[in-house]
């Protein structure tokens, strides 16, 4: 099922004609999807059919990915990054992380996993573990994601570690459609 529920789940990126600004839309795909084929043609037939310009959407991979052939990710990765997508690395450090691959990946933005940021406000040595983590992925050239920030206090910690955008019930829960649409129009614009 999940390749008919991940073609659908793409769609998605037809939200942005709902708003009347831009928002990027993030959408995580599971190595299944990930076909050398089928996926780019996907990729690409949403992307004719419905308008959806490719700046607006970010494709999320987890590293699951990148086990059962990391040179055939690459491929699949770079030529998505050539239609403009953005690609991140979701939920960093939680499986089979291997630094050796990180810097050959083709991606924009790592995502430090919510595991990570649950206690920075209570124990030095996550706090630690996340200005490291911030850190080797800046210094990567990477944009460095956090995930997690549920409150004021790991907001300005994240923001002091160098992350550049956090996710968190902070800013908001999870929305129906049109009260996305509502929250999104009432968001000051950057």
């Amino acid at each position: 099922m999940i390749l008919p529920i991940g073609g659908w789940v793409l769609q998605a990126a037809k939200l942005h004609q709902s708003l009347k600004r831009i928002v990027p839309i993030g959408v995580n795909v599971s190595a299944k999807q990930l076909q050398p084929v089928d996926f780019v043609y996907i990729i690409d037939e949403d992307h004719a059919i419905d308008g959806v310009s490719p700046e607006i959407l970010e494709i999320k991979c987890t590293e699951g990915m990148f086990i059962k052939d990391i040179g055939l990710t690459i491929e699949i990765l770079t030529d998505l990054k050539m239609r403009g997508l953005e690609v991140a690395f979701d939920d960093f450090g939680t499986g089979y992380s291997s630094l050796g691959y990180l810097n050959k990946l083709p991606i924009d933005r790592l995502k430090i996993d919510r595991s990570f940021v649950a206690e920075i406000a209570n124990h030095e040595e996550d706090r630690l573990l996340v200005s490291l983590i911030a850190e080797m992925v800046r210094k990567l050239g990477l944009n460095v994601f956090a995930e997690g920030g549920e409150d004021e206090i790991q907001r300005n910690l994240l923001v002091g570690m160098g992350c550049h955008a956090i996710q968190g019930f902070l800013y908001s829960r999870p929305l129906a459609l049109d009260s996305f649409c509502s929250w999104c129009e009432d968001q000051p614009t950057a």
